[in-house]
């Protein structure tokens, strides 16, 4: 009996004792996972995303790299150290392009500004490029001024040209085309095509006449020579009026048929039949403006020759 009794206070011992000492060890493993789980949370909600700061760009900076660029794709070279180019114009442009192709021949420099080529019967300026028959003479000066001695020529206008022929004095308008022949004393201005109207203006005495596209200057010393040949060249026209100046040169302004000046005129007609790339471009022009003007010039009637004077 007292053995069970004695078993029985033991076993309380054990039991009052494991009860003690239990709840602390659990109280302090609770404390370390709490702590790791401070540390490293469970679930980790997403950042909130913040909204994209603004810059403020200057625009001229913009613009400056921009040109730069461009600059470095036009200009290959610049990446070598060399020095800038000049700016080439438009006559430049086709100074490069004529003297690059093998079928225009060699191009001599007789002035500043001007290149010449005789063998393709040439002239590129700096305002105007000019194609004159083979025998044609002309000179230029440093000015830019084109003095006509006789011969045809054909001028495409980049900028305002002033044209000395016969004691007159030929005023051209930028973009404008024109055939001018001199030959026996006779001076005929025809215009080819413009991009203005009266972009040509001629001084004859004192007097001045312009003359628009699809019309006709004609200045003889006296009326049957400008009779003669106005009947000789076999080109139609129509609407023709005649001046007589004080000094007796006999005028005569008129529209005439580009298709019959074609047909007369050599010079023309080469260009017109021409392999030359800008010589096609240049009659292009001329044959759309003679069509523009064929239907708003409808009313005025039909072109025709000028009958030769009786003797």
């Amino acid at each position: 009996m007292q053995d069970n009794i004695r078993i029985l206070i033991v076993t309380m011992v054990l039991v009052m004792v494991s009860l003690t000492f239990i709840p602390w060890s659990l109280a302090d493993n609770t404390s370390a996972d709490l702590s790791v789980t401070s540390a490293k949370p469970l679930y980790n909600p997403p950042a909130r995303a913040q909204p994209p700061v603004r810059v403020k760009h200057n625009r001229k900076s913009i613009k400056t790299i921009c040109q730069q660029w461009m600059n470095w794709f036009r200009r290959p070279e610049a990446n070598k150290k060399n020095p800038p180019r000049k700016v080439a114009t438009a006559a430049a442009t086709r100074v490069a392009k004529r003297s690059s192709d093998p079928k225009r021949g060699k191009r001599i420099r007789p002035q500043d500004g001007i290149i010449a080529n005789a063998e393709t019967q040439e002239v590129l300026m700096k305002n105007a490029y000019i194609k004159y028959s083979a025998d044609a003479s002309l000179d230029a000066d440093k000015q830019g001024i084109i003095s006509l001695n006789t011969g045809d020529l054909i001028i495409d206008t980049y900028k305002p040209l002033l044209v000395k022929v016969a004691g007159e004095r030929v005023l051209i308008k930028a973009k404008t085309t024109l055939l001018m022949s001199l030959r026996d004393g006779v001076v005929k201005i025809r215009n080819l095509q413009e991009s203005h109207r009266h972009s040509i203006h001629v001084f004859a005495g004192q007097k001045r006449f312009a003359v628009c596209a699809g019309e006709e200057f004609v200045a003889a010393r006296d009326y049957p020579t400008l009779q003669a040949t106005a009947s000789g060249d076999f080109v139609q026209r129509r609407r023709i009026k005649t001046f007589e100046l004080g000094d007796g040169t006999n005028i005569m302004c008129s529209e005439y048929a580009l298709v019959s000046l074609v047909k007369t005129n050599y010079l023309l007609g080469l260009m017109a039949y021409s392999r030359i790339t800008d010589d096609r471009k240049l009659f292009g022009k001329v044959v759309k403006m003679a069509a523009c003007l064929q239907i708003a010039t409808r009313n005025h009637g039909p072109y025709a020759l000028i009958a030769h004077a009786s003797s």
